[in-house]
């Protein structure tokens, strides 16, 4: 169907868009262009699923969620290619 397959691009535009947003805040983070590994990490990380799996669906609040988020990705960026 059309509407299938313009959802479908729709949502192949808003993912591409979040790593490229993703991808230039780690830049600015560390000086530089983030290794690939690390960019799909901490937007995996970031994405909306998580947050909402863990807020709505496991009652973590959202000070919780910040605190595991900046922690996960503080290890993620220590373990990433330099």
């Amino acid at each position: 169907m059309a509407s299938d397959e313009a959802a479908r691009a729709r949502l192949t535009r808003y993912d591409e868009d979040r790593r490229i947003v993703t991808a230039a805040a780690l830049a600015l983070v560390l000086g530089k262009e983030a290794p690939e590994e690390l960019v799909d990490a901490i937007r995996a990380l970031v994405s909306p699923e998580v947050f909402t799996m863990l807020t709505e669906r496991r009652g973590w609040s959202v000070a919780s969620t910040e605190a595991w988020l900046i922690d996960m990705s503080s290890s993620a960026m220590g373990r990433a290619p330099r």
